[in-house]
């Protein structure tokens, strides 16, 4: 993958879940995991036809970054203001890079 395709910024949250006080609930925090990385984006879903506008609105997504072993899928991605869920991870090569296919968080 040559440096040159990576022209979107991104930032990436590990979700933990803390155990609350004893009443059987638990507390979603997330903490940021990589922040300001290079990745391509390729909009899933979609004909030919539409504008990129309509694109940008998407639900599905897929991120190619290089390969950081510490991703996975309770993991969110940060791209452009909004927050996508990772439910698929795909290793190219030998742990070369990663595909993120993502999902739009609603709200």
């Amino acid at each position: 993958m040559r440096a040159g395709a990576l022209i979107h910024i991104i930032d990436i949250l590990k979700v933990e879940s803390i155990p609350d006080d004893g009443y059987n609930s638990s507390v979603r925090n997330e903490v940021p995991l990589y922040q300001g990385m290079r990745a391509s984006i390729k909009y899933d879903g979609f004909s030919e036809g539409e504008s990129i506008n309509q694109q940008s609105n998407g639900q599905l997504i897929t991120f190619r970054i290089w390969y950081r072993k510490e991703i996975t899928e309770d993991c969110i991605v940060v791209f452009n203001g909004c927050k996508y869920n990772v439910i698929g991870i795909e290793i190219i090569g030998r742990n070369r890079e990663l595909f993120l296919k993502t999902s739009k968080v609603n709200g």
